[in-house]
């Protein structure tokens, strides 16, 4: 009996952590903005933009990089994530194939990193780049079918699939921008569109601007480069494992990455946190007794509460859900999730 009086605190204690996670998600749910009504748009120009030409493209791009990206058809997408040897990230790029030559986006400030860690490894290939960031107007469109703005019927044949838009005002590309669970798409066209294109958007969607767009992007756990994603983690540690194939063979950086899976060697998760304090907070370590066992990389206060909601890399023994940490100077927090961008292994 009393061996039983002793744990049930405990018990309870642990009851109660549980239900509080569980409330505010399940509160946050029903707060936050509901991704199958989403009718917005934001600048995107900041994105790199490369133009790369010649046969060996997809071969070079599949050995150096995460994904199998050899068998896209022409006019098809898909991500994939570029490693260096130590099975760090550079960058995830999303490839395009444009049938006489391909597209890849890269994250903000990243596009002449990526063509030159592509350059290093390019040796007898057939290929040629072009760095073009400064000559495309991109805008990123949240939006369950966006071919509906230009009165194009959905075929449904392919969630890859690029579109044609024609207008009488601009020419552009309507291509899927995979970002978790959300109904993404890039508009691409050339730089001369770019203020047509922003007028009929605008005259169709609600725009977005950067603080806007950041509140969402944490709140819906999306990793962005420089915060989340650089050579300081895998992409195993980033919760990126869906976009990883480990049937495909070798590429730079495979080895350490499928040693980390196998042997279960993956160190901290990037988890989704509740912050309960309003202060600047990125780049706050977090603490579990007095230890250090994380920091935090994105963080923005949520509209209409006292609390904030974050990412951060937390070590694996402290990044279970429902785990409580603090900041230095004793603010509370809560790990609520450990999300896995491109969902679980293939």
């Amino acid at each position: 009996m009393d061996s039983m009086a002793k744990d049930l605190p405990l018990k309870i204690l642990m009851l109660l952590k549980h239900a509080a996670v569980a409330h505010h998600l399940a509160s946050n749910s029903k707060t936050s903005i509901d991704i199958n009504t989403l009718s917005v748009f934001r600048d995107a120009k900041n994105l790199g933009i490369l133009h790369i030409t010649g046969k060996d493209t997809l071969d070079l791009i599949n050995r150096m990089s995460t994904n199998n990206v050899i068998d896209i058809d022409p006019f098809h997408t898909t991500h994939t994530i570029l490693t260096n040897d130590k099975g760090r990230i550079i960058d995830i790029i999303y490839v395009i194939n444009m049938e006489s030559y391909y597209l890849l986006i890269t994250s903000p400030g990243q596009d002449q990193v990526v063509l030159n860690w592509l350059d290093k490894y390019t040796i007898m290939e057939d290929i040629e780049y072009s760095n073009q960031t400064s000559q495309f107007s991109i805008s990123h469109i949240l939006h369950t079918n966006p071919k509906t703005l230009f009165n194009i019927s959905d075929t449904g044949t392919s969630s890859s699939l690029i579109t044609e838009i024609n207008t009488p005002n601009f020419t552009s590309y309507l291509i899927p921008y995979h970002l978790g669970d959300l109904n993404s798409y890039l508009m691409i066209a050339s730089l001369k569109y770019d203020q047509s294109i922003k007028e009929y958007l605008g005259n169709h969607l609600s725009f977005w601007d950067t603080p806007q767009y950041e509140q969402f992007r944490i709140a819906h756990k999306i990793p962005i480069h420089g915060n989340e994603l650089s050579e300081e983690h895998n992409p195993l540690e980033a919760g990126l494992i869906g976009a990883i194939d480990f049937h495909k063979g070798c590429y730079i950086g495979q080895e350490v990455i499928a040693r980390l899976d196998s042997y279960d060697k993956v160190q901290k998760h990037l988890s989704l946190i509740k912050i309960n304090t309003q202060k600047h907070l990125v780049d706050l370590e977090l603490f579990s007794d007095g230890k250090l066992a994380g920091i935090i990389t994105s963080a923005q206060q949520k509209n209409n509460t006292d609390f904030s909601l974050g990412m951060a890399y937390i070590h694996k023994n402290h990044s279970k859900i429902g785990t409580y940490l603090s900041t230095k100077d004793g603010e509370q927090v809560t790990v609520l999730e450990n999300p896995l961008l491109f969902g679980e292994e293939k």
